[in-house]
């Protein structure tokens, strides 16, 4: 290498040349570059299902391509596709012997694996020898007959989602996710918050759906939620009409939500079978503002979803006036991070309080039958949980007995204390009255503001019985649930730990 500097002055120019065979660059002829593009056949929705007949070709954007030894499967190279699916990857020295390229179900966060044995789904070309060729091309293609488009149309309605969050927030850092989806996976589509997995059905038969975009970004939906929010949702069943736990149809109302903004449609789809055919299992329009059936309410699924889809999209109809976009209400729930029982008017605050919109946002809810005032304390008539303050008596009733439900709006009542400083604090829970006194025993619990519970009194009682707390318990937010139902593994309750009682809580702090 050759420097000359010349000092003019002010000015300094610095001049150099890059002599060959200086070790500074590589000849292009010391390469082998591979190219090409990676598709997948995507099976479309139609009024009666998946149209299984007429898969269309649609780019693979976003996922990992790989160049491999043949055999031994050693990576020469790698490189991610671009928006129109194709690769290039330079593998330097030149590549001598067979090889395969293989494509990836694997965005940049998210990896799709086999339900069965956590094998990397994949779809790969036949072993060719480059030969003296310094540019060789090969395309990728995964096909729906042998059941290897499906784990591909999950990466990319992932990455979608990813490009959607990146809009909002360019600095966001995303979280690893897997994905487990199989043609024999037998367990349903779900959000696993404890393993942070996510289980996609692929069981054509019933419900397979890997094709489902509403689906599959609603399931990432509440792996974003958990990631970058705040979930306490009590999970369980849920359909529509529920009066749900209000943690509960924020939950899924936001998921909801979220797949129709990736999918750029407010009408949710869910495909399926039956009887050998296939079929559509779930339809729901968030352009709505109350679905048929439903009950409108803070604990309405659909009134969380259809209220999220008013405030975002550009359609003003009815009490809809707002048109905010996807960032500001990205930015309302990720500001619930550290807020305790999250759900709907906690959310309307925050969006109230970042875009100065209380009034639309009022009228909105008040569509839904939700009456919403912000900027006041409680900012609705009947909070979640309600307050419990030091000397009241409060009366009330809990019934799982008729639903046979532990996750619904009635199965139990919440109340929410806050101490300044640690403090004695003395809960009486007396059960006044039952319509089957054999059915009656209902239980005390103390959550503390990372929704763990501090403190329990589960004694079998009846009418007549007495539920008593007495703990010293440091300053912060408490949440008290009078609860209906005992060791509940799952939302549903057989008859012996499905109870109905009235009451009377009196606390002391």
């Amino acid at each position: 290498m050759t420097l000359l500097m010349m000092n003019r002055g002010a000015r300094l120019v610095l001049l150099a040349s890059t002599l060959a065979g200086a070790g500074w660059t590589t000849s292009a002829a010391a390469q082998t570059v591979f190219r090409g593009t990676v598709r997948y056949e995507k099976v479309l929705p139609g009024k009666k299902g998946l149209n299984l007949a007429a898969p269309v070709q649609r780019p693979a954007a976003g996922i990992r391509v790989q160049i491999l030894t043949s055999p031994g499967r050693g990576v020469l190279g790698s490189a991610f596709t671009d928006s129109a699916g194709a690769y290039t990857i330079r593998v330097d020295p030149p590549v001598e012997g067979a090889v395969v390229v293989r494509a990836l179900a694997q965005t940049e966060n998210t990896r799709v694996l086999r339900a069965r044995d956590r094998v990397e789904w994949s779809a790969a070309s036949a072993p060719f020898t480059p030969g003296d060729a310094r540019t060789v091309t090969r395309d990728v293609l995964a096909t729906d007959s042998g059941r290897v488009a499906g784990p591909f149309n999950i990466a990319m309605v992932i990455g979608r989602a990813n490009a959607l969050l990146r809009a909002a927030d360019p600095s966001i850092t995303l979280p690893r996710l897997q994905v487990r989806w199989d043609t024999v996976h037998t367990e349903g589509t779900y959000f696993n918050d404890r393993d942070g997995v996510a289980y996609v059905s692929g069981l054509r038969g019933s419900d397979s759906d890997e094709y489902d975009d509403h689906v599959i970004a609603h399931e990432y939906g509440h792996f974003l939620m958990a990631s970058f929010s705040r979930d306490d949702s009590p999970a369980g069943e849920h359909t529509s009409g529920d009066q749900l736990d209000p943690r509960l149809a924020w939950s899924e109302g936001w998921a909801n939500f979220f797949a129709a903004v990736v999918a750029g449609n407010p009408a949710y789809v869910d495909t399926g079978a039956a009887d050998g055919r296939q079929t559509v299992l779930l339809e729901m329009d968030m352009e709505q503002d109350v679905e048929p059936g439903d009950h409108p309410g803070i604990w309405s699924e659909h009134a969380v979803s259809s209220a999220l889809w008013d405030w975002y999209d550009d359609r003003q109809d009815g009490a809809d006036s707002l048109a905010l976009g996807f960032a500001p209400l990205w930015t309302a729930l990720t500001a619930l991070r550290g807020e305790p029982d999250p759900y709907l008017l906690r959310f309307a605050n925050a969006l109230a309080a970042g875009t100065g919109q209380r009034a639309a946002i009022a009228a909105s809810l008040s569509a839904r039958g939700i009456t919403y005032s912000p900027g006041e304390s409680p900012s609705a008539p009947e909070p979640f949980p309600l307050a419990l303050e030091s000397g009241a008596s409060v009366r009330g009733e809990v019934n799982s007995r008729r639903t046979r439900r532990s996750n619904l709006f009635e199965s139990s009542a919440h109340y929410g204390f806050t101490l300044d400083e640690p403090r004695d604090v003395t809960l009486v829970l007396k059960i006044t009255d039952a319509r089957d006194p054999a059915h009656a025993d209902l239980d005390l619990l103390v959550f503390d503001a990372k929704g763990e519970p501090v403190a329990t009194s589960v004694a079998v009682n009846g009418v007549g019985g007495a539920e008593r707390i007495s703990e010293r318990l440091p300053a912060g937010r408490y949440r008290v649930e009078v609860r209906s139902w005992s060791n509940a593994e799952e939302s549903r309750l057989n008859a012996r730990r499905a109870n109905q009682g009235s009451y009377s809580l009196t606390a002391r702090y």
